[in-house]
């Protein structure tokens, strides 16, 4: 089971560090940013963008509420 589960967390991040980015927007209707992510696992690592909404992200709005 954990080497299954260990190949499938490979072949993910093998996926999105390869992936393209695209130009989406999140549900609020603003555009998404991506931010660049290392994920380590088992002595090997990935460079993986993720997407992010300024407007709803919850530190972001913690930032505008100060």
């Amino acid at each position: 089971m954990a080497t299954e589960f260990g190949r499938t967390i490979r072949e993910d991040l093998d996926c999105m560090s390869s992936a393209n980015k695209l130009t989406m927007l999140c549900d609020c209707g603003s555009p998404l940013e991506y931010r660049g992510t290392t994920f380590f696992y088992e002595g090997r690592s990935w460079e993986v963008s993720l997407p992010i909404c300024l407007k709803c992200h919850p530190v972001a709005v913690s930032a505008h509420a100060a």
